[in-house]
């Protein structure tokens, strides 16, 4: 059992280190309130006061009052105050919020699982997809998912790579299913969590009527002087930029068009000719006329595919999906 002297790691308050004694005291005496700390996780995962109000339907004014009351109780400056309503994390405001966020996580979940268990899989969870659904993986998952949790409604969109961080951080979607490559800079971005789940092979889409289309696999030599097309949103991007490494590796420089067309649009004009297109496995479940996708690469191209979320917005329904898309992978 741990001691309740020790004190909490790297937050300092005024009468020395803040023991979990001196916490729970602040607490139970009210010199701590606990709509503060929500309010100071939102604030934390938003950083900015304008849209911390906006999602927790309370006024900025009120939210800035409780956490200067909650600085002055904890003897540290948790935000840095910037231009424009913007804050920035202090290295103390993230050491107590990451003290704090798992503690109002088990709160959530004992209340989620009050009543005998009937509320437990109600709500509604937003799902950020980066690849096609109707094979592979993620769809095994969300077939999964239905079933267990059927009184769960599941709200699907398509995320623009560049919009990634900002629809977790504003909560547009509640978990995104996406290449491991989007998230390169996740540890700048303290908020975010990530967790590996599967792996897809990249594969490229090719007219049916193609000389490639008869191979069994596409050589990097093969596609050296084929034109690729790409999307503005998605993640053919991304595919494009890691296969350029392969092609650059031989002396060839990819000729790319990148264009603002959906993913159908896409692979119609890869039907008419106009180009090869980069994409995942998942997507040769796709029934589509005159187009075929080939394995690419000499040796498989493998990309793991992970789950990202705000540790700061884990609901009951975000819990069971993951729980379930971890149970895939064991």
């Amino acid at each position: 059992m741990t001691n309740p002297d020790t004190p909490l790691p790297r937050v300092p308050g005024p009468s020395g280190p803040l023991t979990r004694d001196r916490l729970y005291h602040l607490l139970a005496t009210g010199h701590i309130a606990l709509p503060a700390l929500v309010q100071a996780l939102v604030v934390a995962e938003q950083l900015n006061f304008h849209r911390a109000a906006e999602i927790l339907g309370i006024s900025q004014s009120m939210i800035s009052s409780r956490l200067m009351v909650l600085e002055e109780a904890l003897g540290v400056t948790l935000f840095e105050r910037r231009r424009f309503q913007s804050l920035r994390l202090t290295l103390h405001g993230r050491a107590f919020l990451d003290l704090i966020a798992p503690a109002l996580l088990q709160i959530g979940r004992a209340v989620g699982t009050t009543d005998l268990g009937r509320d437990t899989r109600r709500g509604v969870l937003g799902i950020g997809l980066q690849s096609p659904i109707v094979s592979g993986a993620l769809a095994d998952l969300l077939r999964a998912f239905r079933t267990s949790c059927p009184e769960i409604v599941f709200r699907p969109q398509e995320t623009a790579p560049q919009d990634v961080l900002g629809d977790l951080r504003a909560r547009r979607v509640d978990v995104l299913f996406a290449p491991d490559f989007l998230f390169t800079e996740a540890p700048l971005h303290d908020f975010l969590e990530t967790c590996p789940l599967w792996s897809e092979e990249m594969v490229v889409a090719l007219p049916l009527d193609h000389p490639l289309a008869a191979q069994n696999r596409v050589g990097w030599a093969d596609l050296a002087r084929r034109k690729f097309l790409t999307r503005t949103d998605g993640i053919s991007t991304g595919l494009m930029e890691l296969a350029g490494r392969y092609l650059r590796a031989i002396d060839a420089a990819p000729l790319i068009e990148t264009l603002r067309v959906g993913r159908d649009t896409l692979m119609v004009l890869v039907s008419l000719g106009l180009g090869v297109a980069l994409t995942t496995q998942s997507a040769q479940g796709l029934t589509l006329d005159g187009v075929v996708f080939r394995p690419v690469g000499e040796e498989p191209v493998v990309l793991p595919f992970f789950a990202a979320w705000s540790r700061h917005n884990v609901t009951p329904p975000l819990t069971a999906l993951l729980r379930l898309a971890r149970q895939g992978t064991e």
